[in-house]
């Protein structure tokens, strides 16, 4: 018999002029960031759809872009080429980085905070230290060869995916590469509660659930519209599930584990690009090009 699960629109957050690229919960959940075409970024609390404050200072479209778990910093990135460094409360840029000479599409802060990993169109990945003066990387991986769309952390690993259709794993203790190629572009890549499994959104219709050490492939889901753009994918309430947008605007949710299309909702009338889930709780947010973040309350 079907699982029988709900996804109810909660808020709708209003106050970028133009696509909505990116939105991220912070590490407790509490509050959220968002960033767009109209190159602001804006600090929220969803649970009241109040704008608490925005940010300027990139010059082109956000892209990218993560918060540390402290709350006190984030860092933004997208056409301007050099990832952007703030202080939350100050709503001033610490530092711009440079070393990129394309577009950046992703970021993600070490867990430590310290250090974060960007992806760029340069078919570069490089690595900063915060704590340093020195606005150069510290580390540079070259190995992608095309577009690096993705980027992911975890203690010791850095996840990157290419639209050459290569997964990469950096063990950065071992000082060792892993590379699974799956022939496809990969745009999207998310690790689990667990950190044992990979979700990788391909522009192929399709959800990919890959063993971290292996690169297995466990499971596929189906039915979203993912062919032309990047679209984010997620777990969802504890790795029990799993996410993704559609380019026409759908929030499709699936069992983890026997790959069952539980839901498919109309959440926007345009394309669902970012897609973010509460760290602890049953919250899931969308952002979509109609300019619009959206809060959902999961019910199973």
């Amino acid at each position: 018999m079907k699982r029988s699960i709900s996804l109810d629109q909660e808020q709708v957050l209003e106050g970028h002029t133009a696509a909505v690229r990116v939105v991220k919960f912070n590490r407790d959940g509490r509050y959220c960031m968002s960033g767009g075409y109209d190159k602001k970024i804006i600090l929220w609390n969803p649970y009241q759809s109040k704008s608490i404050c925005t940010y300027t200072g990139h010059s082109y479209q956000v892209l990218d872009l993560d918060i540390t778990s402290d709350h006190l910093h984030f860092v933004s990135c997208g056409g301007d080429k050099q990832p952007f460094l703030w202080d939350v409360a100050a709503r001033l840029v610490i530092r711009k980085f440079r070393g990129h000479n394309s577009q950046i599409n992703c970021v993600a802060f070490h867990p430590s905070a310290s250090i974060f990993v960007t992806g760029s169109n340069d078919q570069t990945v490089k690595c900063w230290d915060c704590r340093s003066r020195s606005i150069d990387p510290i580390q540079v991986l070259p190995e992608a060869r095309d577009s690096v769309t993705c980027v992911a952390t975890s203690t010791i690993e850095i996840f990157t995916t290419s639209a050459d259709g290569c997964l990469r794993t950096y063990d950065v203790r071992m000082g060792k590469l892993q590379t699974d190629c799956l022939a496809c572009v990969i745009s999207s890549v998310s690790l689990s509660n667990d950190g044992q499994i990979l979700l990788l959104s391909t522009l192929s219709n399709k959800l990919m659930l890959i063993d971290k050490e292996e690169g297995t492939l466990y499971h596929e889901y189906r039915g979203h519209t993912n062919t032309e753009f990047r679209v984010d994918s997620t777990f969802l309430n504890n790795s029990s599930f799993v996410a993704s947008g559609s380019e026409n605007g759908d929030i499709c949710v699936w069992a983890l584990e026997d790959t069952e299309l539980l839901l498919k909702k109309k959440a926007h009338q345009k394309l669902l690009m970012g897609l973010a889930a509460h760290p602890y709780g049953k919250h899931l947010l969308t952002a979509s090009e109609d300019q619009t973040i959206k809060l959902w309350t999961l019910s199973t």
